[in-house]
């Protein structure tokens, strides 16, 4: 019997070695016997080339078929793989570049690699689950896929016909799905639910008919593209993206969400995006490239777009109004490239870029033809990009035991910021809180007071540095006293305009900037002949037919009062009559029951025009048109007023003041008072901001008015006749700027003249083309004309006459100012050159 098995299992090898495998395609089966070791068509299952026809008898047998590991039978002109099933140990199967209408590997249960790229195929039967690690079909006639994997890590079925997808994955595998390509099919939903637990690198579903994506759900931590683009999609949710290339271009898509990005590249043209904004980050942003052009956008938010962009394009967006470059780390590579692409946006209103870029931004715009798009950096008041807080109070302690909250707090007061390079200033609101928002490096703050020999600060000054130390970083600065200093300061504003018949209302302000509480009143004196006073909140406490008086006890250091008065004026009928272009004069005054160590801030002497019509936006010095000579060196006081005139509140609204650093000390400055909260900023040396964030300014005419009020010394140095003035800027949201007309101020004799009434001085014709006539009561000594910034253009000596003339043919168009000089006083008026 042992003979008998010995024997018959010696006959079944002979059967199963000699047994001839059926491969009726004749191009397959001769592609298999040509393999030789050099010619990589088939290899054994170490990877080895090898000749699938070990024994030369020109077929192959199944023993021969055992040994295949891999097989290579691409660009074959094949019809069929019938006959594959034998090869049962086959791990790689590549028949691309074929003619192949159909494959059954059901047998082949241990094969990996499948790429059957390129032919005619409409059906693939493979073991279910399969070991396929690497499924490539693209390029065939497959019109569904449904298919479920042990392990998968690749998965290429571009280009086919495929309408429905199934797809089941039994086992996590550490590197995840390397790439799943379904592009250029005819799918209008893909059920993705087997790859959300697994990372994926490339995932591309372009080219399709799908109107839902559950891109929320994917592990994207690996991925480096993803591309959805010409579908019908219409959300895809929050993008969790971290890295790669990203394309959803020709979709129907109206929002995009990045809550935390690494992108490369991100396109998302011709889409329904009304609106596009980064999402802020804790590093640069990685955004090389950016596309969002033939959109519906109205605004674009690029404020975190990182130091590596090269490439921005957005043309063919005809709603878009706003656009945000304010990165706070640079758009310059962008703009000198050429490389942001603006193009067929006809209705940009603004463009908010790096307050250091703000000029570059213009002028490129200007070049490419925007002359209607305002730039400014104003669409935040934080730096763009990264940018960390620094936060606290400023107190001064009243009963020598600390600061706390029962503490009085100081307002305005000034916190000098230098990181050794750059210095600005802030001057909190009155709450005497402060939040100063700065970017990283090492910033070394130092509260400055008007007068530091008051007071001692403690600290003194702080250093902090980012990003090494936590934000908001929270530092309160406590004051004490440094002596007995009284010290009481008043001023005057007006809060309405003088016109002839009505009433006109003043705010007197006063206030304890010393360090013992006073005792004492404030004095107003005012023209009874052409005014009558009406009421004061609050009331007087004593009167005489010129003199107002308000008494006041234990003003406390840092404790500032109002007062506010209304008067009723003459009009041109009452006697003495009030005419448009009259002066009326006004004194405060302020005493204490201690001697001011300051007394010249203890008189104000206030002086204003008459006038039947004013510009709502406007800058005055508060002194007049002129100072003796005496008082140079000393404060004069600016009020900056503006007025919503639009149809819709003004949000924030930021008032620049570029002080001339020639005639004014800046480190003087001081803030005092204004119609609603602000904040100012002062850099670049003389660049002065106010800003009213969240203002909200209303723009019915009852409560569209707005002001500020500041006071600084003008230059030791300045000269008889020399004139000191400047303009200011108004922004209201992202409109153009209002500028007003120059306040200008001349410097006089300490005994002077005062200026002419209006009626005194004529000056025609204004405008004027060539020659003005200028015609006076007075004998005229002078006319000298000034230009907007105060410079002298020409002056003339006159001999005494009552009428002369300039001529102006030269001059370019503008205004200009003319001062005319008489022996009873000079007037300055304003006048306009036109072109011929």
């Amino acid at each position: 019997m042992k003979q008998f098995y010995s024997f018959s299992l010696f006959f079944l090898m002979i059967n199963l070695n000699a047994q001839i495998i059926n491969i009726p395609d004749l191009n397959f089966k001769n592609k298999l016997l040509s393999s030789n070791p050099t010619n990589y068509i088939v290899f054994n299952s170490n990877g080895y080339p090898i000749s699938i026809d070990a024994n030369g008898n020109n077929e192959i047998e199944v023993s021969e078929a055992l040994l295949v590991g891999e097989i290579n039978v691409s660009n074959s002109a094949i019809q069929s793989l019938d006959g594959i099933s034998n090869f049962e140990n086959l791990k790689s199967l590549l028949c691309a570049n074929n003619s192949i209408t159909s494959l059954d590997l059901t047998a082949n249960v241990a094969l990996n690699v499948l790429n059957c790229n390129y032919n005619q195929i409409n059906s693939i039967l493979i073991n279910q689950p399969s070991n396929i690690r690497s499924f490539e079909a693209r390029n065939n006639a497959l019109t569904t896929f449904d298919y479920s994997f042990f392990l998968i890590n690749r998965i290429d079925i571009q280009y086919n016909q495929i309408t429905t997808i199934s797809l089941d994955i039994q086992n996590y595998i550490a590197e995840g799905i390397i790439g799943f390509y379904c592009n250029n099919n005819q799918l209008s939903s893909i059920n993705v639910s087997a790859l959300l637990p697994i990372f994926i690198q490339e995932f591309n579903c372009s080219y399709n008919n799908l109107t839902s994506l559950d891109a929320e759900s994917f592990d994207v931590s690996e991925l480096f593209n993803f591309n959805c683009s010409h579908n019908q999609l219409t959300s895809l949710g929050v993008l969790n993206f971290v890295g790669g290339d990203f394309d959803c271009s020709y979709n129907q898509l109206t929002e995009l969400i990045f809550p935390n990005t690494c992108l490369w590249k991100v396109r998302c043209n011709n889409n329904l995006l009304t609106n596009f904004s980064l999402p802020p980050v804790t590093t640069n942003n990685c955004i090389s490239m950016l596309s969002l052009s033939d959109n519906l956008l109205t605004s674009i938010d690029l404020s975190s777009i990182g130091s590596g962009i090269v490439e921005v394009f957005c043309y063919n967006n005809p709603n878009l109004t706003n656009l945000n470059l304010k990165n706070g780390i640079g758009t310059t590579y962008l703009l000198i490239t050429d490389n942001l692409f603006l193009y067929n946006l006809p209705n940009l209103e603004y463009v908010c870029a790096n307050e250091n870029e703000v000029t570059l931004v213009q002028e490129y715009l200007l070049e490419r033809g925007f002359t209607t798009s305002v730039v400014n950096s104003y669409c935040s008041f934080v730096p763009g990009g990264v940018f960390y807080t620094i936060n606290g109070n400023s107190r001064v302690d009243l009963n020598d035991n600390g600061c706390d909250s029962n503490d009085t707090v100081v307002q305005n007061l000034k916190l000098n910021i230098t990181n050794g390079t750059a210095s600005t200033t802030i001057i909190p609101n009155a709450t005497g809180n402060y939040s100063i928002p700065v970017q990283q490096d090492s910033h070394t703050i130092t509260p400055v007071f008007e007068i530091p020999s008051y007071f001692t600060v403690s600290p003194a000054s702080i250093t902090v540095s980012f990003p090494a130390q936590t934000s908001p970083f929270v530092q309160n600065f406590c004051a004490s006293f440094n002596g007995s200093h009284p010290d009481l300061e008043v001023i005057v504003i007006p809060l309405t305009i003088q016109r002839p018949g009505f009433d006109a209302l003043y705010k007197i302000t006063y206030k304890n900037k010393g360090t013992v509480a006073l005792t004492g009143s404030v004095n107003f004196q005012y023209q009874n002949d052409f005014q009558e006073f009406v009421s004061s909140i609050p009331g007087v406490s004593s009167q005489n037919t010129t003199t107002l008086s308000w008494d006041f006890v234990s003003l406390a250091p840092f404790e500032s009062k109002e007062i506010y008065v209304t008067f009723n004026l003459n009009a041109p009928t009452d006697n003495p009559p009030l005419e448009s272009g009259s002066i009326l004069n006004y004194t405060a005054s302020i005493i204490g029951n201690l001697e001011d160590e300051t007394p010249s801030d203890n008189t104000f002497v206030f002086n204003q025009e008459v006038v039947n019509s004013f510009d709502p936006n406007d800058k005055r010095c508060l002194e007049g048109n002129t100072i003796p000579l005496n008082k140079v060196g000393d404060y004069v006081h600016y009020m900056i007023r503006f007025e919503n005139t639009g149809t819709a509140n003004a949000q924030n609204v930021v008032v620049v003041d570029n002080l001339d650093v020639s005639k004014f000390d800046v480190s003087s400055f001081q803030a005092l008072n204004s119609s609603h909260p602000f904040v100012t900023k002062i850099s670049n040396s003389n660049k002065v901001e106010f800003i009213f964030e969240n203002i909200n300014l209303p723009f019915d005419d009852a409560s569209n008015d707005g002001y500020i009020v500041f006071k600084i010394k003008t230059k030791n140095n300045l000269q008889l006749n020399d004139t000191f003035s400047n303009t200011a800027s108004i922004y209201f949201d992202y409109n153009f700027p209002i500028v007003t007309e120059p306040a200008i101020t001349v410097v006089s004799q300490a005994l002077g003249l005062v200026e002419v009434d209006g009626v005194f001085v004529s000056i025609v014709p204004n405008p004027t083309q060539d020659v003005l006539t200028i015609t006076t009561k007075n004998e005229i000594s002078s006319v000298m004309i000034f230009d907007t910034n105060g410079r002298i253009i020409q002056t003339k000596i006159q001999n005494n006459e009552l009428e002369t003339q300039l001529d102006l043919t030269s001059y370019q168009q503008g205004v200009y100012y003319v001062k005319v000089i008489t022996k009873e006083g000079f007037g300055i008026k304003k006048i306009v050159k036109n072109n011929k």
